[in-house]
């Protein structure tokens, strides 16, 4: 499958290089985009800008933003996942809209305001890894593949079809 993971103002974004290097070497596409650094927290990129985000620490330029959208479309992913921490949310959310608008794919939050708060991310999102994900992630994309149920994986909450799934 070709997967696309973003991570918010963190170039380094650890949890998402594991989970990349696990796919990879199950033979998945994996694309990582990192859309600010920790360097720009901060400024006011986006700030009374429409189509920007703006609620320090985190300001994302629409320009910004269009050029993460353009990249997800150029690699036509079959499923995106976005690395969340809790300073992030509210950008999380705005990025998740934008990229709902446009793509039919699913969607995987996970991080430490996921884990942190499921209740909150499955409202976004439709699936959302809680603690350890690498192996997790790894299932829920074999099983995207293989067209099979994924509403018995653990460490992933999963809405589908109107229910909410909260595996442990």
């Amino acid at each position: 499958m070709k997967i696309f993971l973003i991570s918010l103002f963190d170039e380094w974004c650890l949890g998402l290089r594991y989970l990349s290097t696990t796919l990879k070497k199950d033979g998945h596409i994996v694309k990582i985009a990192y859309l600010r650094s920790i360097s720009e927290m901060n400024d006011t990129q986006g700030k009374d800008e429409q189509g920007g985000f703006h609620c320090p620490p985190a300001s994302v330029s629409a320009k910004d933003i269009e050029a993460l959208l353009k990249a997800i479309e150029k690699e036509s992913p079959e499923v995106i996942g976005l690395s969340v921490t809790s300073d992030f949310y509210g950008l999380a959310v705005t990025v998740t809209a934008k990229i709902r608008d446009l793509f039919t794919c699913p969607i995987i939050w996970g991080g430490v305001d996921p884990t942190a708060n499921p209740d909150l991310a499955i409202q976004h999102v439709d699936y959302v890894c809680i603690g350890e994900g690498e192996h997790a992630f790894l299932e829920l994309v074999t099983a995207l593949q293989n067209h099979t149920s994924t509403t018995g994986i653990k460490n992933f909450w999963i809405k589908h079809q109107g229910q909410i799934y909260k595996n442990e």
